[in-house]
């Protein structure tokens, strides 16, 4: 018993490693990050997509996700995330998790159009998008089965 129980662990342990993130590689979180990127920067290399739009800042505000648990907050780890496709997966998410997953587009949904919108504005994602991210990403959507952006709507946020 104690031998099948090293072997689960053994099994899980090399099949997930001693990460403290989720595996969000090759899920649907893994395309809509990879549009939110290509909107951001023009490619679709999540590392570079990093570079330019995950600060300390947005790491911190969304947890200071770290490749394991035993990672502290620091520059290092930070600069780890950033180099981790998993992590910066993990990190966009979180960040959206952190701003209540706000429904950014006004259609009581949310989905990736909304985590574009976050990424890019923050809190006050309800603005209208400029041109070059709203195609950058419909490209990318309409390739990934995602949701598109529709340039004709035009969100008022409205607080009641």
């Amino acid at each position: 018993m104690i031998f099948l129980i090293y072997i689960i662990y053994a099994v899980a342990y090399l099949t997930i490693g001693n990460s403290a993130l989720p595996n969000q590689l090759n899920t649907p979180n893994h395309l809509c990050v990879t549009c939110i990127c290509h909107a951001r920067t023009g490619c679709f290399s999540l590392q570079n997509c990093a570079n330019y739009s995950i600060n300390y800042k947005y790491w911190e505000i969304a947890g200071a996700p770290t490749l394991s648990n035993e990672s502290e907050v620091n520059q290092e780890s930070y600069q780890a995330c950033i180099a981790d496709d998993n992590c910066i997966i993990n990190t966009i998410m979180r960040y959206v998790e952190v701003l209540n997953k706000k429904d950014c587009i006004c259609d009581e949904m949310f989905d990736c159009r909304d985590k574009l919108s976050l990424h890019l504005y923050g809190e006050n994602c309800s603005v209208k998008m400029a041109r070059t991210p709203q195609r950058r990403y419909n490209n990318c959507a309409r390739r990934n089965s995602l949701p598109i952006l529709d340039p004709n709507i035009e969100c008022v946020d409205v607080d009641l």
